[in-house]
């Protein structure tokens, strides 16, 4: 099976981002960590990390924070950036219920050119500190713009009290547009409606498709949402034996589907029904680096500027991210490395420019980042 990948960028789109740390760090994170709140809830916050080894041309970069919604925002910034040019920023919420939302939203992020921010459903009327200040960042980056919001779930993970807090931010598009569903099959179809309306004739015709019904297999829709994030592919879920409606009735208007994730992750009942080929594994890691391999032979990624991750919860906005470094996002345990991703390194330590390890030393450990540098020749 061969797929192209979408060559253009989303309309109005800003110039391609480039990863930035170097030159983030030495103008001003210190400025970050200090500065004044825009809002009562930023004041708590302030412990975004970003940590660089580099030596010959490559570097490994650790992006850490107290909470995910920080290693939210340092994924988007180090993605993004300056933030110039954004017109667009996709929200969902980062709680546990609701984590499916994030990572069908990437291809939405793909369809604007926008970084995704996690709001807390359990707030009703605040914003995380890191969100507010991301928020903060880039309207101050983009004077004049009224930047338009799409929220990605339904009022069950994003009340509608926080479209009101999101819409009140300075620089902001008041009419908060919301891609909702009953449940979190119905936003993902919603999401890839929405693709294809603003795509128009010229949307791909390859959906994705992972497992929703499970955090254990949420994995498989995180390594699979950079390339919806980088080719403007929906990311559809299905449960291990039902397709559900709203999933069916999207999956229609695509004539190639490719399962991501195992044979318990997705039944070969359902994977026949939708006519999908699979990409698969024994484990999440293993998945993670055949996606990998499989998206960079369809000319889908490159490895150049690849990601790593452990928790799901560090790395729920990971894949839009990586998406814009147009990279994949192998995963590993936290006490060491996997041996398949340390392997798949190994493999591609000749391309590999840049590894990006997304989570703070509890989610992926010293010595896990050691052996990463290690295999690529880094102090």
């Amino acid at each position: 099976m061969s797929v192209r990948p979408i060559a253009h960028r989303p309309v109005g789109a800003r110039a391609p981002a480039r990863p930035n740390a170097l030159r983030w760090l030495a103008a001003g994170l210190s400025v970050l960590l200090l500065m004044q709140p825009v809002a009562p809830a930023l004041a708590a916050s302030g412990s975004v990390t970003i940590t660089v080894s580099v030596r010959s041309g490559k570097k490994v970069v650790r992006i850490g924070g107290a909470d995910r919604y920080e290693v939210s925002y340092g994924a988007a910034k180090e993605a993004f950036g300056d933030w110039k040019g954004i017109k667009h920023i996709v929200v969902a919420s980062g709680v546990e219920r609701a984590m499916a939302d994030p990572l069908a939203a990437s291809g939405l992020c793909g369809l604007y050119d926008a970084p995704l921010l996690l709001v807390r459903g359990d707030w009703p009327s605040r914003l995380p500190a890191a969100t507010y200040r991301a928020m903060a960042e880039i309207a101050a980056a983009n004077p004049g713009v009224r930047i338009k919001i799409h929220v990605a779930g339904g009022p069950a993970t994003v009340p509608a009290t926080i479209l009101k807090v999101l819409g009140a931010q300075r620089g902001f598009d008041t009419a908060v547009d919301r891609i909702g569903g009953l449940d979190r099959y119905a936003v993902a179809a919603g999401i890839a409606s929405r693709m294809r309306s603003v795509l128009g004739p010229s949307y791909p015709r390859t959906a994705l498709i992972a497992c929703g019904s499970s955090p254990a297999y949420f994995y498989d829709a995180l390594v699979a949402s950079t390339i919806a994030q980088r080719n403007h592919m929906p990311l559809l879920l299905v449960k291990p034996t039902v397709i559900p409606p709203a999933t069916a009735a999207a999956a229609r208007f695509y004539s190639t589907k490719v399962v991501i994730g195992s044979t318990k992750a997705v039944g070969p009942v359902v994977a026949w029904t939708l006519r999908a080929s699979r990409v698969g594994g024994a484990d999440r890691c293993e998945v993670a680096v055949n996606v990998a391999d499989w998206a960079v032979s369809q000319g889908m990624l490159k490895v150049e500027r690849v990601g790593i991750t452990n928790r799901l919860a560090d790395a729920l906005t990971g894949g839009a991210a990586c998406g814009v470094l147009d990279g994949p996002l192998p995963l590993t345990d936290a006490g060491s490395l996997s041996p398949a991703t340390a392997a798949w390194l190994a493999r591609n330590k000749g391309t590999i420019k840049s590894v990006y390890v997304i989570g703070g030393e509890a989610s992926v450990s010293p010595a896990t980042l050691n052996a990463i540098k290690a295999i690529l020749g880094l102090p």
